[in-house]
């Protein structure tokens, strides 16, 4: 009975080793997306800004104060990215004042641009926060120069 009772011990002690190790290994390696990815991201941000300026009630009082493009790779590299990210920017409400708010975009399997404005406030537009395999890039100041040259 004592017999069985270490061999079992000693089944259950190193029986997980590999597949441990296994799984370190794989938490070591990080997402670097490809160039193109960066470009195609960096590209879609800079489109994003101006769409969501056109939707607002004042366009003229648009103030971009972030601009923040997400990649995220696919574990298959023959999949295409996914392409999102947020925009935060002041601009005049219905009464003539001015709030600060968080908008957001993203790009449809047709590739086709979607962006939204949030409501000032509103906290559930949960855009910082980064999923598995995603990736982020600061494009504030590249925006600031495109919107200024549209």
């Amino acid at each position: 009975m004592v017999r069985f009772m270490l061999v079992c011990a000693a089944c259950l002690i190193f029986a997980p080793v590999r597949p441990v190790f296994a799984q370190a290994d794989r938490a070591r390696q990080t997402i670097v997306p490809a160039a193109d990815d960066d470009a195609t991201s960096k590209a879609y941000a800079l489109k994003a800004c101006p769409k969501l300026r056109d939707e607002m009630k004042d366009p003229a009082s648009f103030t971009l104060l972030q601009l923040v493009a997400i990649t995220r790779t696919d574990k298959d590299p023959a999949k295409k990215s996914v392409f999102r990210g947020c925009i935060h920017y002041v601009a005049s409400n219905s009464f003539g004042g001015r709030e600060q708010a968080w908008g957001a975009y993203y790009v449809d399997r047709k590739e086709q641009l979607n962006v939204f404005g949030g409501e000032p406030g509103n906290s559930s537009l949960n855009c910082m926060s980064l999923h598995k395999r995603e990736t982020s890039v600061d494009v504030t100041a590249d925006a600031v120069s495109f919107l200024r040259a549209k």
